[in-house]
């Protein structure tokens, strides 16, 4: 390939650019809307092969509402990444190998066969899940499990989308289940010949952090109460 990069061919920015998103540097295209950034990462390994390069096309959502919530209560909030191979039937960790030897008519091949991917899975994904209201129904039937931590999220969601007694409620929800979920491991050690340490003390700092996030949370939803929840947090 000669150095050339795979997000240097045209009609593979053109065909992005179709749908809105903008190159913003090498191998990075952003779309913004309302209540979300969508964005495409085109990076690459080696594998140990001299001379090739494997590319993978990445996936992330951000919450700006979310983010902004997050900050004022003294948390961080990434978004929402995947690598495009598990959005597809076959649910795996996919990459394209590009060798420098490979002739241009592989290449644009290969880039027809991401446009493809990301038409018929990337694109749709973006679509469900752009929206808050989109992602708070992605977390309820379970459908982003190991994507984000629903457990600081769905409430913010609740809250951003103006109904703080069930932000409370699933506050409460999720504690009583990491409640469970601790002493289970707690009785699991107990039973254990080589207990590990480690493990429990893990569950004890969830259980921690999470308490204090409820308490952060109570408090700001009281000190909130008489200000207007529509567009507060927007950035």
């Amino acid at each position: 390939m000669k150095e050339k990069y795979i997000t240097s061919y045209d009609s593979l920015t053109n065909h992005l650019m179709k749908f809105g998103f903008r190159r913003k540097n090498a191998n990075f295209y952003i779309r913004e809307s309302t209540e979300s950034l969508q964005r495409f990462f085109f990076t690459h390994a080696t594998h140990s092969e001299r001379f090739v390069k494997y590319y993978t096309i990445q996936l992330k959502i951000n919450y700006p509402q979310i983010e902004s919530l997050a900050r004022e209560m003294g948390l961080f909030s990434y978004g929402m990444a995947v690598n495009i191979g598990y959005l597809t039937p076959n649910r795996n960790f996919l990459e394209w190998r590009v060798a420098e030897s490979d002739s241009e008519d592989y290449i644009l091949d290969i880039i027809e066969n991401m446009c493809m991917n990301i038409n018929n899975y990337a694109l749709p994904y973006f679509e469900k899940y752009s929206t808050l209201e989109g992602l708070l129904k992605g977390i309820e039937n379970q459908e982003l499990q190991n994507r984000l931590d629903y457990r600081f999220c769905q409430p913010f969601l609740y809250y951003l989308l103006g109904d703080k007694k069930r932000a409370i409620d699933s506050l409460d929800t999720i504690l009583k289940n990491i409640k469970s979920h601790s002493r289970l491991m707690d009785d699991k050690q107990n039973y254990s010949i080589s207990s590990n340490d480690h493990v429990g003390h893990l569950q004890n700092k969830d259980l921690q952090v999470y308490m204090e996030f409820t308490s952060k949370f109570k408090d700001f939803v009281d000190e909130s109460s008489d200000k207007p929840q529509e567009g507060s947090f927007k950035v």
